[in-house]
């Protein structure tokens, strides 16, 4: 559990080129559960070495190379020694002669090159020699040479005698959805059990010994990500978010509102599916005031998608600022966002006018809680209960606020009262 994080390393070494594979930036070995991130190397040979278990690297960049000729050239990711269940993700690497990615003699594996973008000049990557096992190349991308003249390539393949007879590289391992100018791709023939894949991804082929097995070579495939959709079933979405692989995102608009008593508010929720994911996220809602409702257009959303929530303030509810949380559950991810609701007292209704119009009689009102629910009574006999009052009109106030009612009855002179829902 030791880690390093935010550091550049640039190499300024007078006999560097003579000694371009003697070192490496920063070893990982006897050490177990603990990560390197957000490192720069500038002017190196040998990078990042990972040689034992349940490592991470992320976030990396390895650059400008001290190299001048394709000969030993040297690797900026390496997983070698006893390097099993780890992992390098999101890295980058750029410059001339380099290896993007090694493993040594043996490495047990399983391990995992994922999400990395590439390019340079006479580079290229993959296992390297002396049969390791279980390498996974997941979405590698590379770009064409920049001086046009050489063709970048990821390969699995029999390294025979180079270096000092490197021989096999790997078996059991795959490249998934790698994006690459060329694959070399073997596996072995005289030794039975011993298969390597490519499984999607886009490139030409070496055309001269390409016998290991292809599936769908030349389109991108689904899922996008095999360690990725790996681990989400394996350990489900929240797997994907603590290392930075959300499969949704969640956002609410506005993120404060106001309603007063009797009315309404509303929020758009918005869902949007990342990374290659297209998850049914739940909905839900928690901090509500007491005496409040709510309801969802949809509380469901498979993909990406968006619906409302509109909170009812019921006449009783009380004054005062709240604070709601919006959720979304995928599995076992839950996002939410916070949103401000505002409850105020409703206005009260302001007349213009009040009068008699030959037998009827006319009311016009203005600034009632838009939504709320106005009646105008009328009683003969103020100490009757108010339910046997003469209910004159119900429902009044739109969604602006104003009204004119119109008795059609024939009416007389005497007290018309107008009342707000839940008020005696």
């Amino acid at each position: 559990q030791d880690g390093i994080e935010n550091l550049c390393g640039v190499g300024q070494i007078s006999d560097y080129p003579s000694n371009i594979l003697n070192g490496v930036f920063i070893t990982c070995q006897n050490i177990k559960n603990s990560w390197i991130k957000d490192v720069l190397m500038s002017g190196w040979g040998n990078a990042l070495s990972i040689n034992d278990k349940w490592c991470t690297v992320q976030d990396c960049l390895y650059t400008n190379p001290a190299t001048g000729t394709a000969s030993a050239a040297p690797a900026a990711f390496t997983f070698g020694g006893s390097a099993a269940q780890s992992l390098f993700q999101r890295c980058a690497s750029d410059g001339g002669y380099y290896h993007i990615m090694v493993t040594q003699a043996a490495t047990p594996g399983p391990n995992v090159f994922l999400n990395f973008n590439c390019s340079g000049t006479h580079y290229n990557g993959g296992p390297h020699q002396r049969w390791a096992a279980g390498a996974l190349h997941d979405n590698i991308h590379m770009a064409p040479d920049s001086e046009g003249d050489y063709t970048p390539y990821l390969a699995i393949n029999n390294r025979g005698n180079d270096g000092s007879g490197q021989g096999w590289s790997a078996g059991f391992s795959v490249m998934y959805n790698c994006v690459v100018p060329q694959f070399q791709f073997e596996q072995p023939e005289t030794t039975t059990n011993q298969y390597n894949w490519t499984i999607g991804g886009t490139g030409a082929t070496a055309g001269y010994s390409d016998n290991g097995i292809y599936d769908t070579l030349g389109s991108i495939v689904t899922p996008r990500s095999l360690y990725l959709e790996q681990l989400k079933e394996r350990l489900g979405p929240l797997a994907l978010e603590n290392i930075g692989y959300a499969p949704f995102a969640l956002s609410v608009a506005p993120l404060t509102q106001s309603v007063a008593g009797g009315n309404n508010a509303s929020f758009t929720l918005n869902v949007s599916a990342t990374n290659y994911f297209d998850d049914t996220v739940a909905l839900s809602v928690s901090g509500l005031p007491p005496n409040a409702g709510f309801a969802f257009i949809t509380n469901s959303i498979s993909g990406s998608g968006s619906t409302i929530l509109t909170v009812t303030a019921s006449n009783s509810i009380t004054p005062g600022q709240y604070t709601l949380s919006i959720n979304a559950l995928d599995g076992n991810l839950t996002l939410s966002t916070n949103v401000a609701l505002a409850v105020t007292v409703p206005a009260a209704p302001v007349f213009g006018t009040v009068e008699f119009n030959g037998n009827a009689l006319v009311i016009a009102g203005s600034n009632g809680s838009p939504g709320a629910s106005y009646y105008v009574l009328t009683t003969t006999n103020l100490a009757l209960p108010i339910t046997n009052w003469t209910v004159l009109a119900t429902n009044l106030f739109g969604p602006s606020g104003n009204f004119t009612f119109t008795n059609t009855a024939p009416a007389a002179p005497g007290q018309y009262f107008l009342l707000r829902s839940g008020e005696n």
